[in-house]
């Protein structure tokens, strides 16, 4: 790399920035100041980067540069010249457009291949809900079955209980008529 190119790892001449954004306040007629009002930046800090060897963040300076209308980008002698495009002639033109055609036809079968690799992805995803509804619906039965089945032996109990209660000496619980008539005197 010689000394004309800028790295862009490394880091500005801050020197040589100080001394344009000087040059530039003079031109402008601008104060410290007035500087500090134009941006985010105090007076102090301002002051400090123009005449010490501080370096202010980065906002900070690109604030300032802002202001003055200083390019942050490295002034043109640095910069790289751009190589030209290459210039295609006529005689190029049918191979683009074969070249162009046959890009177009391996994109339109991938679309296609793509498009039909989605419609088996969307069955396959129908088909796992449909599987899983199925499954719901099904242990949804069972627990219905069960639950009638406790009501119905719910029910038995209760009128069994009933028929007993009712029944006097004939059911398992045997009441004595003087437990349930009057109380005993004595």
């Amino acid at each position: 790399m010689d000394k004309t190119e800028q790295d862009p790892m490394q880091p500005y001449d801050m020197d040589a920035l100080r001394e344009h954004v000087r040059a530039e306040m003079a031109r402008q007629n601008i104060s410290s100041q007035k500087l500090a009002d134009l941006t985010i930046n105090s007076k102090g800090t301002i002051d400090n980067f123009l005449n010490t060897s501080t370096v202010p963040a980065f906002d900070r300076v690109f604030s300032i540069c802002s202001a003055l209308g200083i390019p942050l980008d490295p002034p043109p002698e640095e910069a790289e010249d751009p190589q030209p495009e290459p210039s295609y002639g006529s005689e190029y033109v049918p191979d683009m457009k074969a070249a162009h055609r046959r890009e177009m036809e391996v994109m339109e079968r991938n679309a296609s291949v793509t498009l039909e690799n989605l419609k088996e992805a969307h069955a396959a995803e129908i088909e796992a809900r449909e599987q899983h509804l199925r499954a719901e619906v099904k242990q949804m039965r069972v627990w219905r079955v069960v639950a009638l089945a406790l009501l119905v032996i719910l029910v038995v109990i209760c009128l069994w209980f009933a028929w007993d209660v009712t029944g006097g000496d004939r059911g398992l619980i045997r009441y004595g008529h003087a437990a349930i008539g009057s109380p005993v005197r004595g």
